[in-house]
């Protein structure tokens, strides 16, 4: 998808959005928890740190935007769930606006997980086992270099096909074969390491059956692999790599979604409109990509219309 074609989607969804969000006065109001709830989505982020925080709430301020813009929003509740080790605090959501349809939830990082790449990157690889997740199945691990620029409704429909196929994770692909310029993986930048398929997978948008995990040998597997691969320092991409190795050996566990829930520059996606872009590689801060333009868009979006003079 070319960059004007990018833009021009993002900043039409947002305006849609803006128009539907101003026009309820439920949002601007004080929480309401006489409603009914028919869906509710666990969205997970791991916020460690302080030096990503204003990235992290332009995500969530995005995600806010196309959930309240969406019809199902009124019977759906949005639980997310914020991994931090206190550098994000309860009071950094104040810029979001209060709504009934949104419920936040803070949690300290589990113990086990190894660190291998940046700081709590890795919590994805333990969320079944972390005691604050029992009882919860299906939930979305997102970084916190992502924006989401069309409705979880659409993430939705994935778990169905995880479900049909009885998959623990879906991931979209690192790369295509489009990408002139390589793969990660099969670029040959991590050679000792196994990978899924033929370019690998990327973890920065990652589903999980939390119930099918805990049911298999991921747990024994993962630390197989940490404990053979990271001294060789063959993880670089920490959590991302030990996804990779295990779906090497167990394809059957991997639903692999489409590249616009991933949609990244490296991907070279022409599947359609992106769901969720992920500006990796700090592609915020490009000059005149299409990347840092929709970042300063959701950047000035105000979700709560300006009171009255």
């Amino acid at each position: 998808m070319q960059d004007a074609s990018l833009q021009a989607y993002s900043a039409f969804r947002i305006v849609l959005a803006l128009l539907v969000c101003t026009s309820r006065e439920a949002i601007a109001s004080v929480v309401s928890l006489d409603r009914d709830v028919t869906d509710v989505y666990d969205i997970v982020y791991s916020a460690c740190g302080t030096a990503r925080n204003d990235e992290f709430l332009l995500s969530l301020k995005s995600l806010q935007l196309m959930a309240l813009s969406s019809p199902e929003s009124e019977h759906s509740l949005y639980r997310i769930h914020i991994i931090t080790d206190g550098g994000f605090k309860k009071d950094d959501l104040q810029i979001l606006e209060k709504t009934s349809s949104f419920l936040f939830v803070l949690h300290s990082p589990s113990s086990m997980a190894a660190p291998l790449f940046a700081p709590c990157s890795t919590q994805r690889l333990y969320l079944h086992e972390h005691p604050d997740f029992d009882g919860i199945d299906d939930v979305v691990y997102l970084d916190v270099d992502t924006l989401w620029i069309d409705s979880m409704a659409n993430v939705k429909q994935e778990f169905s096909k995880m479900r049909e196929k009885q998959a623990l994770f879906g991931m979209s692909v690192e790369t295509t074969f489009l990408n002139g310029n390589g793969s990660w993986y099969k670029g040959g930048y991590s050679r000792s390491l196994p990978y899924y398929g033929e370019f690998g997978l990327n973890a920065g948008v990652l589903l999980l059956s939390l119930e099918r995990v805990r049911a298999t040998s991921f747990s024994k597997d993962r630390d197989e692999i940490i404990s053979f691969y990271y001294p060789k320092r063959a993880l670089p991409l920490g959590d991302q790599d030990v996804l990779n190795a295990h779906a090497h050996h167990h394809e059957e566990h991997i639903h692999v979604m489409s590249c616009n829930f991933n949609f990244r520059s490296d991907t070279a996606c022409y599947d359609g409109f992106p769901v969720i872009l992920h500006g990796n590689r700090q592609l915020r801060e490009v000059a005149n990509s299409s990347y840092s333009s929709l970042y300063k868009m959701f950047s000035r979006v105000q979700l709560r219309p300006a009171a009255q003079s």
